[in-house]
């Protein structure tokens, strides 16, 4: 898993501008990753899925997110019935199958989020996201544990049933162990999370006392039209790149998009209206064209009810100014590689890969969704 190099590049130049990497004491630094930027590990425990075969199944705790191995081994619907999440209608929330327990592993550190997959303690090929970004820190002195911190979380959840609390400790206990506030650095969906953490979960005071900055990279603050697409179809099994992070094409993309479809985080990430425009085209089938307003009408009821009910409990805090010193990094390739709109011939080739129309973008996320934090008030 890696950041797009465009995006790796326009960080690691900004790195030393930004953060006054050279002063002393460092600023300690807590990175917050993007959809499917955590590893996940999984407990299953007396398991009857039909995916998983004719008898219950339990496995001890191992690596399901991302190990190449539960790709290669026959039992891609097994990894994909595991990893989905069923809907608790009283709550209105997302839940774990009875059974199943996903969780994080090594919360504050940087490993989940350096490599999505390990073997004998080795990252694996193909899997790498942060690290080269976390090596450039501690090649000016940053110290894991010390100054330098990971703060991964179960990027199927919507923001709301996040972990908050776990990472209000993370920064309390870096701000009183080294003296100082800290620097939040976040990519993609993590951008648009910590906007919602800063408007909702904590008081002005609070961030006042402990925030020095909130950098957001490539953030998706207004979600992205790929959202669409991986809840309507999925993508084309014959090339994949799992939001720019693991290549997954040696899955059906149906199975991806029945997954998908089960996740709270897919809706947060959906396009937002507010941030396109209400009456942006998005979708067209057999030429009835569907809008940023009105695209959920393609899908089944039950996961339209799923978006409103996760938008209703977000887009009150995801758009607004957290209120803290915030620096907006987006980035933007010179050829249009970002999927915008797409168009299906009839209603019943909605399964099948659309033809797609793009537009500016880091070739995940618009340049209006990365951009919207430059909205935010600097302080």
């Amino acid at each position: 898993m890696r950041l797009s190099s465009r995006s790796l590049l326009l960080v690691l130049a900004f790195t030393a501008s930004i953060f006054c990497i050279t002063a002393v004491p460092l600023r300690p630094v807590i990175v917050i990753p993007g959809i499917a930027g955590s590893s996940l590990m999984a407990e299953v425990s007396n398991v009857a899925f039909a995916e998983c075969g004719a008898k219950p199944v339990t496995y001890p705790k191992y690596r399901i997110w991302a190990s190449y191995e539960n790709f290669i081994t026959g039992k891609q619907k097994c990894w994909g019935a595991l990893l989905s999440l069923q809907f608790d209608t009283l709550k209105g929330e997302n839940a774990a199958w009875p059974g199943v327990k996903i969780s994080v592993p090594e919360y504050g550190k940087t490993e989940s989020i350096n490599y999505l997959d390990y073997i004998r303690g080795r990252g694996v090929y193909g899997t790498k996201y942060m690290y080269d970004f976390i090596e450039t820190f501690k090649a000016v002195g940053y110290q894991e544990g010390k100054e330098l911190f990971g703060a991964p979380y179960d990027w199927r959840l919507p923001p709301h049933q996040n972990d908050w609390q776990a990472l209000i400790t993370l920064i309390e206990g870096a701000v009183m162990s080294t003296g100082q506030k800290v620097v939040l650095v976040t990519h993609s969906l993590g951008s648009m999370y910590t906007t919602y953490f800063l408007n909702k979960m904590v008081s002005p005071e609070w961030k006042l006392a402990h925030i020095d900055q909130f950098v957001s990279m490539c953030g998706a603050f207004g979600g992205s039209p790929k959202g669409v697409r991986a809840l309507l179809s999925g993508y084309d099994s014959m090339k994949v790149e799992f939001w720019n992070v693991v290549d997954v094409s040696i899955v059906s993309p149906l199975l991806l998009r029945d997954m998908h479809r089960t996740h709270g985080s897919m809706y947060a990430v959906s396009p937002h209206p507010e941030v396109y425009g209400v009456d942006t085209a998005v979708a067209t089938v057999n030429g009835t064209v569907y809008t940023m307003g009105n695209w959920t009408e393609l899908l089944p009821k039950q996961y339209a009810d799923l978006h409103t009910a996760v938008r209703r409990e977000m887009d009150e805090w995801t758009l607004s100014d957290p209120e803290v010193p915030v620096a907006c990094l987006w980035s933007n390739y010179t050829t249009l590689t970002t999927d915008w709109a797409y168009s299906y011939k009839e209603m019943k080739d909605i399964e099948k890969a659309p033809a797609v129309t793009f537009g500016d973008g880091d070739g995940t996320v618009p340049v209006k969704s990365q951009a919207w934090c430059s909205y935010f008030l600097v302080y």
